[in-house]
């Protein structure tokens, strides 16, 4: 799939949506609402409902056929439709033979609330739950593999953390519950909360436990647990940590091995960063991937922390993580667009916006990206440069023109962005008055695309699903004047050459079909909305909570959702549903056609090219191409012209390590060009401008 022309590339892409993808939609006016600081503190059980389980029904599988193996399981209902204060994490295991263990929190916000737990046995889940894994009340699961067989779940009660294990997974009693014990390090609120938890090392033996507080100002303080024995902890403040504050489920683990990742996001006023260890949490590094320009001021007070909608910034909102088995960590991130100024009450806060334009799409990092820098920007029509700009770095959304006051102004997608995305930019124009119900999900997702979740296989292919407003689907919900939300899933395999992707209504059949070379591609409905090759429908569903395995192997990946048929929340700070509703709880289990993955022969073949980049971009004399090569190689660089056209071809040497070769583009004259860089038959293709 690698081996292609670069010319049937741009064809390709132009016959998948390329053009249609490449068009100019017009600015919207983006919707905002003041943020205010949630008070999860201390929880309080909601009335008693009449709501009871399936009890002892079989979970209820179905089968579909599309370009992709496919099982979706009705693992448990529950009504208990927050299941995040932010993002879903760690609640989904893979076991190395195929079995597979799934939490949430069940069966709703009452005093019966705790852990609804399921085991896939590598051909059918167990009979939905009956009652809570608990005998008191929890919430926010999270679970993984602990020893060379069993299985560990942590959650909190809302004053600490208690952990149940079992050591064989899917059979025998629970033993707990067991206390992990609240620190004292002086902080004004040390009650632990919101957990997440994963194991490492070769028999998974050593725990590895992230989680929160909130004081009653309303600052959450951040902490780690780790224990090698499964009786004694100890508690600490997150490693590396300079006195940053991540609410609830603003953070995810990850592990492979003897690495173990974190992953913050979602504070506006600090870093994005992942703090990870390859010795079983003995030592840690940390690298920031979002350097904030306000992360080490006052954000409250400092008046050089005020800008208006005049300077938004883009945040990145939910995130996720995952570690590949070279070590690598890769994340994927929605994004949030903000300003922090003051509003018509005079009081100073921060505001977020929706719209298309503002946060559809979802932006992929991995470590060899390193702390992402802002890009000028030249705008195609008219050559106008937009500065690089701290406040930009998540923008996916920019300006054909320099922006005209008194008219009308166009914005486009920035292609060179590691950006997946859904919306039909058709869709713009009845964005803004049909979006969602501005209360719960400005709360809890804030963007268009939201919570995200990432898997890695064997080889290297990522999968990455995500939940999305869904402006097709007006008329399929008993709401009908806001746009539901839809999972869709998007695939990209190594080197991990960014490009961009987006689901064609137009062409709906473009969906299915793969783009060569290394771009997210199909980007598909993970929960079905009318194939009848599947005997069911989710279009009465929305679908919401996306989480997943964070490894597999041979691309089986495993995702999960939660869905029921009202759009909105019941549960939480700020709420639109007056009562709750019958969901679901669905694992989603799905394999690319072997098309999408790595053949054995090609699995023999190594790509010498780690990763790619050129620069300067816009160029005017000399591009460099930098190549991180993993062996010794020889390499073809050709550049070609807008219309295929090759212009210039050299050979050169490249060497283990980082090698920067130029070319001479003074000749050139002014456009767009691309470069492609081909070793050991990969190839690699990149989009410059010369000035």
């Amino acid at each position: 799939m690698k081996k292609v022309l670069f010319l049937s590339l741009i064809l390709a892409i132009g016959m998948t949506g390329f053009a249609q993808k490449d068009v100019a939609v017009k600015a919207g006016m983006n919707k905002k609402m003041k943020m205010e600081k949630k008070a999860f503190g201390k929880e309080v059980a909601s009335e008693a409902i009449q709501f009871t389980p399936n009890s002892g029904v079989p979970a209820i599988a179905h089968y579909g056929s599309r370009y992709d193996a496919r099982v979706d399981f009705e693992t448990m209902y529950t009504q208990m439709d927050l299941q995040s204060n932010a993002f879903v994490a760690n609640r989904m295991w893979r076991f190395d033979d195929g079995t597979l263990g799934i939490t949430a929190i069940f069966p709703d916000n009452s005093a019966n609330r705790g852990t609804g737990y399921n085991y896939f046995d590598g051909e059918e889940f167990g009979s939905m739950p009956e009652t809570r894994l608990e005998n008191i009340r929890t919430g926010w699961p999270s679970y993984c593999q602990y020893g060379a067989n069993g299985e560990i779940i942590v959650a909190h009660t809302g004053s600490d953390l208690v952990y149940y294990t079992r050591e064989n997974k899917g059979e025998g009693e629970w033993q707990g519950p067991t206390h992990i014990p609240n620190p004292n390090l002086g902080f004004p609120n040390e009650e632990l909360t919101w957990p997440r938890v994963v194991t490492s090392g070769p028999n998974h033996d050593i725990i590895h436990v992230i989680c929160a507080s909130q004081d009653d100002d309303k600052i959450s303080w951040d902490f780690y647990a780790k224990s090698t024995d499964g009786e004694n902890w100890e508690v600490t403040t997150v490693p590396t940590w300079t006195d940053e504050h991540f609410s609830a489920d603003s953070y995810a683990l990850a592990s492979n091995g003897n690495n173990v990742v974190m992953l913050y996001c979602g504070s506006y006023s600090d870093d994005a960063f992942i703090v990870k260890s390859t010795d079983n949490g003995e030592t840690w590094t940390r690298t920031t991937i979002w350097d904030n320009p306000y992360s080490e001021m006052d954000w409250d007070n400092d008046p050089a922390c005020i800008f208006d909608d005049t300077h938004e910034m883009y945040c990145p909102d939910n995130g996720a993580v995952t570690i590949d088995n070279n070590g690598m960590v890769h994340c994927a991130f929605s994004v949030a667009m903000i300003t922090h100024t003051y509003g018509d009450d005079g009081e100073l806060g921060t505001f977020v916006y929706s719209g298309l334009t503002a946060s559809d799409g979802i932006f992929y990092w991995n470590e060899s990206m390193g702390t992402l820098q802002p890009t000028e920007w030249v705008c195609p029509d008219d050559g106008w440069v937009m500065p690089a700009d701290p406040h930009d770095v998540f923008r996916f959304w920019y300006p054909t023109a320099e922006p005209n006051p008194d008219g009308d102004n166009y914005v486009r997608r920035n292609f060179d962005k590691n950006i997946i995305g859904f919306v039909d930019p058709s869709a713009a124009q009845d964005w803004d008055n049909n979006m969602f119900h501005h209360a719960d999900y400005y709360a809890h997702w804030l963007g268009c695309s939201a919570t995200p979740a990432i898997c890695v296989d064997d080889q290297g292919i990522i999968a990455i699903a995500y939940s999305v407003a869904d402006p097709a689907r007006t008329q399929s919900m008993s709401v009908t004047d806001k746009y539901p939300r839809s999972v869709v899933i998007s695939y990209i395999e190594p080197p991990y050459q960014m490009g961009d992707a987006l689901y064609d209504y137009d062409n709906p059949e473009n969906n299915y079909t793969t783009n060569p070379g290394n771009y997210f591609y199909n980007i598909e409905y993970l929960q079905d909305i009318d194939d009848d090759d599947w005997g069911f429908t989710h279009s009465a569903d929305e679908a919401i909570w996306v989480n997943s395995i964070t490894n597999t192997v041979n691309s089986e990946f495993w995702f999960s959702f939660h869905s029921d048929e009202l759009v909105g929340l019941n549960q939480g700070s700020v709420s639109t549903q007056t009562s709750p509703t019958d969901g679901t709880i669905w694992a989603v289990k799905v394999v690319p056609d072997s098309e999408l993955c790595l053949g054995t022969e090609e699995k023999e073949v190594i790509n010498p090219m780690t990763s790619t980049r050129v620069y300067p971009n816009p160029a005017s004399s000399v591009l460099n191409i930098e190549v991180n090569a993993s062996q010794n190689s020889e390499m073809t660089i050709a550049v070609y012209n807008i219309t295929g056209q090759k212009v210039m071809e050299k050979d050169v040497n490249i060497s283990t390590g980082i090698n920067t070769p130029s070319i001479n583009t003074s000749n050139l004259t002014s456009g767009i060009y691309f470069v492609s860089v081909k070793a050991n038959g990969f190839e690699n293709t990149m989009k410059f401008i010369v000035k």
